[in-house]
């Protein structure tokens, strides 16, 4: 498999030496065209050919691998491939859909895809024949969002149509629907008056579908694809099944269990990562309304302005995070800015000693863990994530061996920022 070493390497000059395109890797952006993997492609995560490079480098064959955030399951899809044990933590839902989707029901369904194909001929021709009325979409829609209008007209009586249509029909094999679903939440987006770039936004007047766009024809399209993937795919052996270890990261899960960490945690970077997804939790059901997305904000690791609250867990007191928080409370004080920004910092790098004490109890003796990691700006004060999430880990006990420098990122206001690769060791 090809390993593309050169595009972790230390020295950022480099970088683009031999494809300008090659910092991608680091990002989800490849995946988008990649069997599997695009079944739901996301803004946030790395590539295939990234977590192949770091796997072949770091762990060998029948090794367990274990990703803490484990997002759209990239991590967890290569450990199979590559013949690698594999367990995860994700507090989202419908990512844990996603994850389980592209591995464990796609296993399941590889000897009856001709089954599942027509169960998905029986849920569009349904959703086609039974639309829902007009009044009742907008009730649905009203209820779980309020005011806004996340979809209109024919889209709107469309999805919810095919909403209606999963919950009805009750197919043979349950990895059919739980597969479903998923291509339902991977066209939510795309179908709706929203638009997702760093964020989930309203869309433009210039970014709107067109006219005969059909919600329906695209669910058609995305059931085809996932069917001609599955198609290409042989069963993966019982033991490299990925396993969900337990939803979050932040609480423990066991000792000495894993020989690789291999993840990038949420970017303190002020996204709401559950307001992201918040048409996909509740066209699969996972949530009946907004109101519900507190609750898994509340359980997740503090990452965005939302996170924020006094039901959270108190912050630790950190040096080097109070010396940068410290500065940003002044800047709220003498501007009237958002209080909630400082004590975002302070709660995000508290909630970085739970993951990493935990994955430390987790990891072997000599076990190894790589963690990509971005850097922020929050009112023109430097926020170095990288620089201290190292000097936290070292805290806890990992040795650090190296830092790899990935890419340049940039921030809102055009400040420069970077996207790194810590390697430790326990």
């Amino acid at each position: 498999m090809k390993r593309f070493i050169y595009l972790l390497s230390t020295r950022p000059d480099i970088m683009g030496s031999k494809d300008e395109a090659l910092g991608l890797h680091g990002t989800f952006v490849p995946n988008k065209s990649q069997s599997i993997h695009r079944w739901y492609p996301y803004v946030e995560g790395f590539s295939n050919e990234f977590v192949s490079s770091l796997l072949n480098e770091f762990a060998i064959k029948g090794q367990t691998v274990y990703d803490p955030f484990a997002g759209t399951g990239t991590t967890v899809c290569v450990a199979q491939n590559l013949g690698m044990k594999s367990v995860y933590s994700e507090i989202n839902p419908f990512m844990r859909l996603v994850i389980e989707a592209k591995t464990n029901h796609a296993n399941n369904v590889i000897t009856d895809i001709e089954s599942m194909s027509e169960y998905f001929e029986r849920v569009t021709s349904h959703a086609t024949s039974h639309p829902i009325s007009q009044k009742s979409a907008i009730q649905l829609q009203t209820k779980a969002f309020g005011k806004s209008e996340i979809f209109s007209g024919k889209d709107l009586i469309e999805i919810i149509s095919i909403k209606e249509s999963l919950a009805e029909l009750n197919p043979d094999n349950e990895s059919f629907k739980a597969i479903a679903d998923m291509a339902l939440g991977s066209i939510a987006v795309g179908s709706s008056n929203m638009i997702r770039r760093a964020d989930l936004r309203k869309r433009k007047a210039k970014e709107f579908n067109l006219p005969n766009y059909s919600v329906i024809d695209c669910f058609k399209e995305k059931l085809n694809q996932i069917l001609n993937d599955l198609r290409e795919l042989t069963i993966t052996k019982e033991d490299f099944r990925p396993k969900l270890l337990g939803n979050s990261a932040l609480v423990s899960h066991g000792e000495d269990m894993v020989d690789v960490v291999l993840t990038s945690p949420p970017y303190v970077n002020g996204t709401n990562y559950f307001r992201n997804t918040k048409i996909e939790l509740w066209l699969t059901g996972f949530i009946q309304s907004t109101n519900d997305l507190r609750d898994l904000r509340d359980k997740a690791m503090a990452a965005g302005i939302n996170s924020v609250s006094k039901r959270g867990r108190a912050a630790s007191k950190i040096k080097s995070v109070e010396d940068i928080a410290t500065k940003i409370d002044a800047i709220v004080v003498e501007n009237g800015k958002d209080k909630r920004v400082p004590e975002l910092i302070r709660r995000y790098f508290s909630d970085t000693i739970l993951w990493l004490e935990n994955s430390y109890r987790l990891l072997k003796e000599g076990g190894k863990i790589i963690v990509d990691i971005g850097d922020s700006y929050f009112y023109n004060i430097h926020v170095p994530a990288d620089r201290l999430l190292l000097e936290i880990a070292e805290s806890v006990g990992f040795r650090h061996i190296e830092t790899r420098y990935v890419r340049d990122r940039h921030s809102n206001n055009g400040k420069p920022l970077k996207q790194v690769l810590h390697i430790m060791s326990k």
